[in-house]
């Protein structure tokens, strides 16, 4: 088969959870020679996943460069997975599991964590253990469910305090209510990290001590949890593991890939390398059956705040103490090995090590976190910095057209384009606009979107991948937006400049569309107020603007000279009592079309109300001229009418008026050729002639 492609679908496609696990999916089919397409399904400029709720996403992007999917919780609803499942191509979902569609699932065994938690906190005296989350959300809720059994396994009663979200302010309600309710528990173990980091603020603030009033468990293990006073007590779910074992369990739908190694303990073929030893990947099932589970293990991690006062660290791996010795081994390489330890844990994993080694290894440890810590300042910075860049270029749309997409100058990424939606054509992308790529074709499905041109521009081996992001906003779905850049998981989800990117381009086409139809509406408006809405000639407020213009130039030059034709068209009235008003209206639209015809460019026709029309003659050689464009114009009207309900026939009589007769204002022009007018119908209709006088 051709370079394995992979797509992945998430609310978001990076920061501390989703992009941490697309990074683990990344390595994992980098080391297959593949490449990862990574589709962002929620609106750009989404706050909060779980404020939005699941997308309704139904967007095929990518179908048909992706040999399969691999969909993060939260990405799409179940009708999606239907669609996808029903491509042929294997699916395979990430901690979550699908009700209605028999698709494989690589999980985090939530349960096991948080029983483990409660143990612990049971080891240390505590027999009233709250539970603080968001029990809408599945994870949430397995994660309960493991507070339970414990419970139950020790005839524990439940203290549930739920959590409006999974972030820091849920974690303050919580623990706001909990501190309403007179602090029933001892301990509290939270639903996330994030919720407990709002929880022990919140206790804190209340003058409760941490873990002495109050023991407190997280989860997910984030790297703030090192950082809190005290230490934040947690459960680690391996989120590069996991991405890792949905590549594993993909692959075993499809054909043609090379048979991965096994590890001890696993079937060969079905572990992935870089799985840990007790994982074990099952065969997929048939249809038929039940579809695979595949759970991960989660792992307690106890620290000050559930009352260790020394960290329970697992023993130094003995390549790592090499490594760690070792002078000649990079700092980068170690850093990855050793962010999770805080120096305490390192202290009590070095114990058994000679005090002189320990004492190397340590300092080694403190300088490689030191440069970590100082290079994610320095990150940050440079987010900021290019956030802020991208908002004020973006936005210019008066000085650069947003879709050329030069502003990407200022994010990290490799390459771009921009495909804005086929006007009556939804399921087709217009390329407008690329970046450090080469041309494609100018519209393609969007199951073959991104271009070839994008997808051969990442380099997987390096990390880079593909994104996907809608451009849209509550307004308008514009398009999609792809680029090929790092993952970055080092901001909460949703803050990643490739989400602000998208937000902030549906921005700037919401304005420039604003724009245009403030324009538009101003010209609608306009020609309301100066042209007449039936026939589209200047109405006579115009007319008689530009009447003026001609009077004052007259006066100033001596040898310019102008007349005003005024028509009436006889017989109108019986059109309209015979044929019907509609009928009248078209005939009234063909006189304009026919007297407009016989004009120059720098003549005005105008309508002056009812069946009666103005023409003002620019610039004329003499009164010649203008009985020669009357009696043209008398003839023109002459001819038969063919109209939708019948042959209709008029006469225009005609009355005219030169500025060369003495007459100094607009209005008295006009009150001359309309006397002339009135005389030729008097003598008789469908003729023309010229007063001098009033």
């Amino acid at each position: 088969m051709s370079q394995l492609t992979v797509g992945v679908l998430s609310p978001f496609v990076g920061g501390d959870y989703y992009g941490a696990l697309i990074a683990g999916v990344t390595a994992a089919v980098a080391d297959l020679g593949g490449r990862v397409v990574a589709v962002q399904t929620l609106t750009p400029g989404a706050r909060r996943a779980d404020d939005e709720g699941i997308p309704d996403f139904r967007t095929p992007v990518g179908w048909a460069h992706a040999d399969g999917f691999i969909v993060i919780i939260g990405a799409v609803r179940e009708e999606h997975l239907a669609r996808l499942h029903a491509t042929g191509k294997p699916v395979v979902l990430i901690s979550h599991r699908a009700e209605t569609v028999p698709l494989p699932s690589v999980v985090p065994d939530n349960r096991a964590g948080v029983r483990d938690a409660v143990t612990h906190l049971i080891g240390h005296g505590h027999t009233r253990i709250a539970f603080a989350g968001t029990l809408a959300v599945p994870d949430i809720r397995e994660r309960h469910a493991g507070y339970l059994e414990a419970l139950a396994a020790h005839d524990l009663p439940e203290l549930l305090f739920e959590a409006p979200d999974n972030h820091e302010h849920g974690g303050a309600l919580a623990a706001a209510d909990l501190l309403a309710a007179g602090l029933p528990s001892t301990a509290l173990i939270c639903g996330t990290d994030r919720n407990a980091v709002g929880a022990l603020e919140t206790l804190l603030a209340a003058g409760r001590r941490v873990p002495e009033d109050q023991a407190l468990v997280g989860f997910d293990n984030i790297p703030a949890a090192l950082y809190t006073t005290p230490t934040l007590a947690s459960i680690s779910q391996p989120l590069d593991r996991i991405g890792a074992a949905a590549v594993a369990t993909l692959i075993g739908g499809l054909p043609g890939l090379p048979t991965l190694p096994p590890m001890p303990g696993s079937p060969a073929g079905t572990a992935l390398p870089t799985l840990p030893a007790e994982t074990v990947l099952p065969t997929l099932p048939a249809v038929a059956g039940a579809p695979a589970v595949i759970e991960v293990p989660t792992v307690f991690v106890p620290r000050e705040s559930c009352g260790c006062d020394r960290p329970v660290a697992p023993p130094l791996d003995a390549g790592l103490a090499a490594r760690l010795a070792d002078p000649s081994v990079p700092d980068a390489v170690l850093a990855d090995e050793l962010h999770r330890y805080t120096l305490a844990e390192l202290d009590q994993m070095l114990a058994p090590a000679p005090e002189q080694r320990a004492r190397q290894i340590l300092l080694r440890v403190a300088h490689i976190q030191a440069r970590d810590r100082f290079g994610d300042i320095l990150y940050l910075q440079d987010t900021l910095n290019a956030q802020y860049q991208l908002g004020a270029e973006v936005l210019r749309t008066d000085e650069q057209d947003p879709r050329k997409l030069g502003w990407m100058r200022r994010l990290p990424v490799s390459a771009g384009c921009l495909g804005l939606w086929r006007p009556g054509f939804p399921d087709f992308l217009d390329l407008a606009g690329s970046f450090r790529s080469r041309p494609g074709p100018a519209t393609l499905p969007v199951e073959q979107f991104p271009p070839d041109s994008i997808l051969d521009a990442a380099h997987p081996d390096t990390g880079e991948i593909v994104f996907v992001i809608s451009v849209r906003s509550s307004a308008h779905d514009w398009g999609l937006l792809a680029t090929v850049a790092h993952i970055q998981s080092k901001t909460p989800p949703g803050r990643e400049p490739m989400n602000q990117s998208g937000a902030l381009l549906a921005v700037a086409l919401d304005g420039e569309f604003m724009l245009r139809s403030l324009r538009d509406q101003e010209e609608r408006l306009r020609r309301t107020a100066l042209y007449d809405l039936l026939t589209g000639l200047p109405n006579r407020g115009l007319f008689l603007d530009r009447l003026r213009r001609a009077v004052e130039r007259a006066q100033r030059e001596p040898a310019y000279m102008f007349a005003v034709l005024f028509l009436d068209l006889d017989g109108f009235k019986a059109v309209n009592d015979t044929l019907g008003h509609a009928a009248g209206d078209q005939l009234l639209v063909e006189t304009a079309n026919r007297v407009t015809a016989l004009l120059r460019d720098t003549d005005t026709p105008a309508r002056f109300g009812g069946d009666e029309f103005l023409v003002l003659l620019d610039d004329i050689d003499g009164p010649a001229s203008a009985s020669a464009v009357a009696e043209r114009a008398r003839a023109a009207l002459s001819r038969p009418f063919d109209l939708d309900e019948g042959t209709a026939r008029v006469s225009a009589s005609i009355g005219t008026a030169l500025s060369t007769e003495g007459h100094t204002s607009a209005e008295a022009l006009l009150r001359v050729a309309d006397a002339a007018m009135y005389h030729a119908k008097s003598v008789r209709r469908g003729t023309a002639g010229r007063h001098s006088r009033l």
